[in-house]
């Protein structure tokens, strides 16, 4: 281990135990225990079964991008996927993008296209993204001088017009070549191209774009259920009328959680959760609720066990190729020339 990797764990680390600290600073051990002795244990488990929706919903996103693609995936190959990418952003804690490099590196391996099937999976990735921070920017536009999110406004507009313009650069050829331009005297040029291109081709199709967008809003609109329940479950003083507002903030941490920081936002999430929900819960319930909703994620992400462990070379375990590719003469011969310039996809 480098020390460039060594120095950013720390630095991780370090972000997590701090944030952890503001938040539930003067919290005890017996607040924490009262609270869960009080939560109601239904709505806990009814939280499970509605965030159950969203890898379905996740499998069907990237499956119908990777239709528009020409690339063919059964609708039950993409929904297991979807379990096991979940599943790989707890079993291999860097990140929320494990998950998402798994599937490039699977699907790259399996698809006669490898280049453009993994160029869709992190298309499919951003445009999750994409659809939740322009939620979030849309709800803060709309709030009250008075809300939380009202500090966020500006630079949540920044980062979505600088989404919009990169989506405008890549989507209209005439503006494409002159970026490509500036490109062709970098190294990776070529890759950069071709990526480009790709990614082009996967906004060409607005019908695919508009439905993936859909199937997003799907799934946060059961990612929030889900997190209403916790809070409920856990004592959240809430009204009728304070619905748009969890959904805005639960969607915002979603975000923080999503950024470049301690996996799964450890510390982070749970400073987030502090700022947002404090006139709705007591420190105890925020850093309770945080827990939960981790606990959830990695509970609906257990049927992808199976798959993430017979392709086991990601997690470390074991090096070979699984039965599958071993028996696949057209498939030995494709390599991801993306993930070879990752280190993610290698010839053996």
């Amino acid at each position: 281990m480098g020390i460039r990797t060594v120095a950013t764990n720390a630095i991780k680390a370090a972000l997590a135990v701090v944030a952890l600290w503001w938040v539930a600073r003067g919290v005890s051990l017996s607040e924490l225990a009262a609270t869960w002795k009080a939560a109601d244990r239904g709505l806990l488990a009814a939280a499970i079964a509605v965030f159950l929706v969203t890898p379905v919903l996740q499998g069907v996103r990237l499956r119908r991008l990777l239709v528009a693609q020409g690339s063919a995936i059964s609708l039950s190959e993409s929904i297991w996927l979807a379990f096991a990418g979940n599943f790989m952003n707890f079993a291999v804690p860097v990140g929320s993008t494990s998950g998402d490099v798994f599937k490039a590196a699977y699907l790259g391996r399996r698809m006669d296209d490898s280049w453009t099937v993994v160029v869709t999976t992190f298309t499919d990735r951003a445009i999750g993204v994409a659809t939740l921070l322009f939620t979030v920017t849309g709800i803060a536009l709309a709030a009250g001088p008075g809300s939380v999110l009202a500090p966020l406004r500006a630079p949540l507009v920044g980062l979505s017009l600088t989404i919009l313009a990169g989506v405008a650069t890549l989507r209209f050829a005439r503006l494409d070549e002159r970026t490509a331009r500036r490109f062709e005297k970098l190294p990776f040029s070529a890759l950069v191209s071709r990526t480009a291109d790709a990614v082009r081709r996967s906004l060409e199709s607005p019908r695919a774009v508009g439905l993936a967008i859909l199937d997003t809003l799907g799934i946060q609109v059961a990612a929030a259920a889900s997190f209403l329940l916790i809070a409920v479950a856990l004592g959240f003083r809430l009204t009728p009328a304070d619905g748009l507002d969890l959904y805005a903030f639960f969607s915002a941490g979603e975000i923080v959680k999503a950024l470049p920081g301690p996996p799964q936002g450890f510390g982070t999430l749970e400073a987030a959760y502090g700022l947002f929900f404090r006139e709705w819960a007591t420190t105890s319930q925020i850093v309770s609720a945080a827990f939960a909703i981790r606990v959830v994620n990695l509970v609906c992400s257990l049927p992808g066990i199976a798959l993430a462990f017979e392709n086991r070379p990601f997690l470390g375990i074991d090096t070979s190729r699984p039965i599958w590719w071993r028996r696949n003469p057209r498939t030995q011969a494709q390599t991801s020339d993306l993930g070879r310039a990752a280190g993610l996809v290698t010839e053996r």
